[in-house]
């Protein structure tokens, strides 16, 4: 009976792990590559990550604008780095100005409290147009 006990015990204790269903994921820093670019997440001002809203798989990424283009669903929970790069914000809350030195130079990061800037869907219209206008640059 004890036996019993024990291996239902053992089966159990990795279900409670800190495999959470929701919120952000520390990434491998310095080790984890970027899903979209494969350039290593280091710069934790500009990290990003998605968690699929249908597979709860996390993806991590060097610059919000990778995630965009990676393709983020509507209900996917999007998270990326306050500016000084120590906690994980919600994407879809916070506004983004433009300018930043990014990792892969799309230049936005999460706007300092307090100021103007783009929601994630306003940032994510322009990224693309600038993808695409330069990809047509790019292949007349």
């Amino acid at each position: 009976m004890i036996r019993i006990a024990l291996l239902a015990a053992l089966w159990v204790l990795p279900s409670c792990g800190d495999e959470s269903t929701t919120g952000p994921v520390e990434p491998a820093w310095d080790r984890d590559a970027c899903e979209h670019c494969r350039m290593v997440v280091s710069d934790r001002r500009f990290a990003a990550q998605v968690r699929s809203a249908t597979t709860g798989k996390v993806l991590h990424f060097d610059d919000p604008g990778c995630a965009i283009l990676a393709g983020v669903g509507d209900q996917d929970e999007v998270w990326v780095r306050d500016p000084s790069g120590s906690e994980w914000l919600d994407g879809r809350k916070v506004r983004f100005s433009s300018g930043h030195k990014t990792p892969m130079s799309y230049g936005f990061g999460v706007a300092a409290e307090g100021t103007d800037g783009l929601d994630w869907a306003a940032m994510t219209t322009e990224i693309q147009e600038r993808e695409s206008a330069r990809r047509e640059h790019a292949h007349p």
